[in-house]
């Protein structure tokens, strides 16, 4: 079960960047700025987060309206691989 946070795009999406997050707030907002500045817009990203705390979607809001980004937080945590 998940939460989405969704920007609506005109145009198709062609790439899924998938990222399993696990409390590390601080790369996955430099992941999220490198994906943001690409001229390529093509694309949504989904996170899932396995984390106990709320870092991971804390860093989601903030890229939001950036671009098509859907954010997951899992009920329990699954581990590795589960949460890929």
């Amino acid at each position: 079960m998940g939460v989405s946070k969704e920007k609506s795009m005109n145009t198709k999406v062609e790439i899924s960047i998938c990222i399993p997050a696990y409390n590390n707030d601080v790369f996955l907002k430099r992941l999220l700025n490198s994906i943001s500045e690409q001229s390529f817009k093509n694309f949504e990203v989904i996170v899932t987060d396995d984390s106990p705390n709320q870092l991971v979607e804390l860093v989601c809001n903030e890229f939001a309206g950036r671009f098509l980004l859907k954010y997951f937080k899992n009920e329990k945590a699954l581990g590795s691989p589960a949460n890929w």
